[in-house]
Parts: structure tokens; sequence; C-alpha cells
């Protein structure tokens, strides 16, 4: 396990929403309609775990969301390099997602990149994907500086 600073989580966060965009952009260029239904299962899935009590289960699901993105990518290096990066996150990702009152948030950003991928619009997908990730890097950065520092 890495021991990081604030700082870098930060960092790394900017460095996952390029690479997490890009996997979306990459997605939506060559997504079939079987994938797209798959990537909706996944979201409803998520949905039915929106209770306090649910959140270490929602967070695991929400894993397996953003890692659709990467394997539809069709790219390994990207894969890769997101996976390494996430990982380096690793002890931190369910700070933000226990905090109450986002998860919602999470699971609107989630519908708006879904609906760019059903609209075959590689760009709007892409920066729906950053948005999702910066906000996620606002409350967990937010939450590591007000509890932990």
């Amino acid at each position: 396990m890495f021991e990081i600073s604030v700082v870098e989580v930060e960092k790394i966060y900017d460095v996952l929403s390029v690479l997490e965009g890009f996997a979306a952009h990459l997605t939506a260029q060559s997504i079939t309609d079987k994938q797209i239904a798959a990537l909706e299962k996944s979201n409803n899935k998520l949905k039915k775990l929106n209770g306090l009590s649910k959140r270490k289960k929602y967070a695991e699901k929400n894993v397996k969301f953003h890692s659709l993105f990467f394997h539809l990518s069709k790219n390994h290096f990207l894969k890769n390099l997101i996976q390494e990066s996430r990982d380096r996150v690793y002890r931190y990702r369910f700070a933000g997602i226990a905090m109450e009152g986002h998860i919602q948030d999470f699971l609107l950003d989630h519908e708006g990149i879904i609906e760019a991928i059903k609209e075959r619009d590689p760009e709007k997908a892409e920066e729906k994907m950053r948005q999702h990730i910066q906000r996620a890097k606002y409350i967990l950065v937010n939450f590591l500086r007000e509890f932990l520092v």
C-alpha cells in the first residue's frame, strides 16, 4: 500500500479524470447496444445501494461500473494506467462515498455519462466522465483535509 499525501491524492485524481475521460471517449466510439445495456444494468445495481448501510457494497460496485469503461475502450495500456492510478488511492476511495448526500450526485453523473455514450458522442462522454472524477476528487480531498490533516 502506498503512503501518499492529500496533495498527491488530488494530483492522482486529476490524472484519473483525463485517463477515465479518454476511456469514456473511446467507449463512445465503438460501443454496441448490448454493451450500453451492461452499463445501464451496472448503474441500476448502484441505484439499489443508495443507503448508509450499503456504502461499502456501493463502493465495490462503483469500481466495477468504472472498470467497464476501460474494458470497453479496448486499450489495455489505458486500462493498466487507470488501474495503477486507482491502486494508489485505494485506501481512500471509500471516504468520499461514505459521506452522506453524495451518492445521488454520483448516480446522476453516471446517467449523464451513459446518455452521452448512448448518443455515441465521444467528446461529451469524455467531458461528463472528467466532471464526475473531478467531483469525486473535490469531495474526497475536502474530506481528507478536514478529517485527516
